[in-house]
């Protein structure tokens, strides 16, 4: 059984002074027992300081009680100083008690006087004693109510986090729908054939969007299926106008990343990349492993950042501002995100989050 951490305390407390008062007798030997070895002197130490255990936890019941703080100082005092008294004068009764015992005390001297001697000369450091107690509760007292606000100040930092994250991946799931639905609505009139493909599309990616409501980090490879879920449906609006690739390492697909981190990345690319411009274009998606990061990149032969300032800016929309958002609450500082020309035309952005944490 384990022993409770306030009833070890006070055994270590006050074994340790009970040794230490031994080893001074063999250097200062009773004057009533001069022949009295270690052995006998550590019995009588331990006689002497042992009561201190179950009076201290005395102390401490009374002291939670009647705590010593702000407030009830006065209430503390009025009931402590009569008991430090009390427990003084118990605790040298206790120590003329184990000195007769143990032979101690010198013949022909009454327990009245050895208890006035001990008195005259212990009292003193009894009372320090006392009230060491009295401090050590309350230095306990103020760190247990510490630690216990840390921790319940962690539970609300923690609860305010996940409650933001679903609130900024509870905005970006109908900005995402809301922009599937209008590439339906663009087809109603003109090509009801693809529209009903559209819609059937569209039916899969809720499905498959909804499953994954309140997971905030899924899959490498969920996170690709959704995306690609979601470029079939572009793919019908803008027919021969839209090439998709999308690749992936081995060892990257079964990493876990935050969800919908991919969408607002394409979204980016399809409005201010393949929308800008005049003919076909391509829109490339790469998930891979590098080191201890998985490293996600969408990348589109558009007009690029440059030649489009509105979308370098787009950072603060609900888009890459959100993502970015997003990442700092899941990772600190521990991500990249960059948004930059590619070398070979068009934009290329980049997510690099940790990857430790495998599904």
């Amino acid at each position: 059984m384990r022993l409770p951490p306030r009833l070890l305390l006070l055994l270590l407390v006050w074994i340790v002074p009970a040794v230490v008062a031994g080893f001074g007798v063999l250097l200062v030997p009773y004057a009533a027992a001069p022949e009295m070895g270690y052995g006998g002197a550590l019995v009588v130490s331990l006689a002497h300081w042992a009561p201190w255990v179950p009076v201290s936890m005395a102390i401490f019941w009374v002291s939670d009680r009647v705590p010593l703080e702000r407030g009830g100082i006065a209430r503390a005092l009025a009931v402590h100083v009569p008991l430090s008294i009390v427990t003084v004068l118990l605790m040298i009764a206790v120590i003329v008690l184990v000195d007769d015992a143990m032979g101690i005390v010198f013949p022909g001297r009454s327990l009245t006087s050895h208890f006035i001697i001990q008195v005259r000369g212990v009292a003193e450091f009894e009372l320090v004693f006392y009230w060491a107690m009295v401090g050590a509760h309350a230095a306990l007292r103020w760190h247990e109510r510490f630690m216990a606000q840390q921790a319940e100040r962690a539970k609300l930092e923690a609860d305010l986090s996940e409650a933001t994250l679903r609130a900024l991946k509870a905005q970006l799931n109908p900005h995402f729908l809301f922009n599937a639905l209008n590439s339906v609505m663009a087809l109603i009139d003109n090509d009801p054939p693809s529209a009903q493909r559209m819609l059937v599309r569209l039916s899969e990616l809720l499905r498959t969007t909804l499953a994954a409501t309140d997971a905030q980090e899924v899959r490498v490879e969920q996170e690709l299926e959704l995306v690609r879920r979601y470029l079939e449906i572009e793919q019908i609006r803008f027919g021969d106008r839209l090439a998709v690739s999308i690749e992936s390492d081995a060892s990257a697909r079964d990493a876990v990343v935050p969800a919908l981190v991919l969408q607002p990345l394409v979204e980016n690319a399809i409005v201010h990349g393949l929308s800008r411009r005049p003919g076909p274009g391509r829109i490339e998606v790469q998930a891979r492993r590098s080191g201890d990061t998985v490293v996600l990149t969408v990348r589109d032969d558009g007009p690029g950042v440059h030649a489009a300032p509105s979308r370098a800016g787009s950072g603060s929309g609900i888009g890459l501002g959100n993502l970015r958002a997003r990442l700092e609450r899941l990772y600190g500082a521990a991500f990249e995100l960059a948004l930059v020309d590619d070398p070979r035309g068009g934009a290329c952005v980049t997510v690099v989050v940790p990857s430790a944490r495998v599904a």
